[in-house]
Parts: C-alpha cells; structure tokens; sequence
C-alpha cells in the first residue's frame, strides 16, 4: 500500500468518523441543537476539512514511506493509531459540541455505527489499514453522504 493510499484511506474513513463525531463507546450522546440540518452540514465539513488537513499533515509527517517506498503494514498501523484515532476523537468532540439538528435521527443512527466502527477499529487497528477499512467505515461513509454532507463521507 502506498504512502498516499493510506493518506487516502486515512482520509476517507476520518471523514466518515468526523462528520459524526465518535465519543467513544456511546457513553455520551450529542444534545439537540439549534442548527439547522444545513447548518450543521456545512459546520461538518468545515469539521471533516480541518480533520482532513490535521491527518494528512501528521501521516507526512511521519517516517513511513518516504523516499518513494510504502510504509510497511506496522507503520501504517503505528500512524492509524497515533494520527488517525486520535485526530478524529478530537474533531468528533467539536462536531459533537454542535448538537444533533431538531429532527436529526439520521445523525443518532451514523452516531450509533460510528461507534461501534470506531470500538472495532480501536480493537483491532490493523482492520484499518487494510480491506477491512471498508467494511468498517463503509456504511458510515454512505450514511453521511445521503445525509447530505458535501466533504464529510467522501
């Protein structure tokens, strides 16, 4: 896997992860909001932007693949772990902060996926350096994009 693959994947499943904010296990649950639906679409992606840039600056960065070489499978994992996890825990925080719209079942139901993705992730990194990846954030990715979401899922 190259370098800009992984950045790629990276990418894709933090958006996913971003737009929806994790929280860690539902422990905690998003407060209504007084955003609209619109509001709270283009606040996610100026979210899922910013965590866009934040991975993509911390994987290059790194070590792993430079120099035109893939990282090995353990790098990847190492950057999934201190780069990815950490950035999207941290934005899912702020969008978190926003509160669901009024009428935002569809945002509770990414909520609910996202978590259980994210525990799976955690418990297994290695799931998200490889097809697994897919598996995981795959129905969140589309959840957030029929949502309406212009970045976040993309």
């Amino acid at each position: 896997m190259t370098k800009g693959l992984i950045t790629a994947s990276a990418i894709a499943i933090a958006t996913a992860v971003i737009v929806a904010g994790c929280g860690g296990g539902g422990s905690s649950s998003a407060g209504t909001s007084s955003l609209t639906k619109a509001e709270f679409i283009k606040q996610g992606d100026q979210a899922c932007s910013k965590g866009n840039k934040e991975i993509e600056e911390g994987f290059e960065e790194s070590k792993a693949g430079e120099e035109g070489k893939e990282p090995s499978k353990a790098e990847a994992v190492e950057l999934s772990e201190t780069v990815l996890l950490p950035a999207v825990k941290k934005e899912s925080e702020e969008l978190r902060a926003l509160g669901v719209p009024s009428g935002g079942g569809e945002i509770t139901t990414i909520l609910d996926k996202l978590d259980e993705a994210i525990e799976e992730g955690e418990e297994n990194p290695e799931a998200l350096v490889n097809s697994e990846s897919e598996e995981l954030f795959g129905p969140v990715n589309k959840l957030a994009t029929a949502y309406g979401f212009k970045v976040c899922g993309h």
